[in-house]
């Protein structure tokens, strides 16, 4: 037995290879689960493998394939509003995934809709239509670029360069800083207080009031997109998107768009 205490250095050492074996552990676990359920969903066994990817999100693995395939193996199933969670979360990672794209548009063709969307789109709506060409950390780093330009352009014109070409370029800038930070700041509070979710059974009860005793004031079908604008217990205050139709759902009645 030695009474020998490990230095600073040796134990930062000694959790630096006990991290990168554990990590590389559970890496090799994840890829082998991964291996096995898109085996079975090349043979057809979607529930198997819908379990295998569910599980491995639930582990917190966030990546395009894995979300694709859970979607895909959810719309085998005809569970429409999984898949389409699953292939919204896709797109938050990859807007420009063209295969997820198209089966979220094939999937979001088969849901019932019974109320009219609105014709004319906000100004909000406008903004957030940004995520479809671009991922939140682009967009961010975009307008946080865009502003470090406009001071140091500012600085120039200020010190250096008065001149026509300066006030331009500052004026062109200051347009794009105040249009970014609109489009930054719009996504991050639609974000923060009407997360997107999507009803995931067939069909789901709206409520006047956070309990299943009130009157129903209409319902909604599998793959319907809500915003979630509060909670209660087991229920969730949910505003019909495109529309200002709200009321209370079961929670477990829908399941929240969200890329950890």
């Amino acid at each position: 037995m030695t009474s020998r205490l490990l230095h600073p250095s040796s134990f930062i050492l000694f959790f630096l290879l006990f991290f990168v074996f554990f990590t590389g552990q559970a890496h090799a676990q994840a890829t082998d689960t991964l291996t096995v359920a898109n085996r079975l969903y090349e043979h057809g066994n979607y529930a198997e493998s819908s379990r295998l990817y569910q599980e491995l999100v639930t582990q917190g693995y966030s990546d395009p394939a894995l979300f694709h395939n859970l979607g895909n193996a959810y719309m085998q199933q005809d569970e429409i509003g999984r898949a389409i969670v699953n292939y919204k979360r896709v797109l938050r990672i990859d807007p420009r995934n063209a295969d997820s794209r198209a089966n979220l548009a094939q999937a979001e063709s088969s849901v019932v809709s019974q109320f009219p969307t609105a014709e004319n789109q906000s100004i909000t709506d406008l903004l957030l239509t940004t995520t479809d060409y671009a991922t939140r950390t682009q967009i961010s780093s975009f307008a946080l670029g865009l502003w470090l330009l406009w001071g140091a352009v500012y600085l120039l014109y200020r010190r250096v360069w008065h001149t026509g070409f300066m006030r331009l370029s500052l004026l062109l800038l200051t347009t794009g800083v105040i249009i970014s930070a609109a489009v930054f700041f719009t996504i991050t509070w639609a974000d923060r207080t009407q997360p997107e979710a999507i009803i995931v059974v067939p069909q789901a009860d709206v409520y006047a009031e956070a309990n299943n005793a009130d009157r129903v004031l209409f319902a909604l079908y599998d793959g319907t997109a809500v915003h979630i604008t509060d909670h209660a217990a087991d229920w969730t205050n949910i505003t019909l998107a495109g529309s200002d139709l709200s009321g209370w759902v079961a929670s477990n009645a829908l399941e929240e768009v969200v890329v950890d």
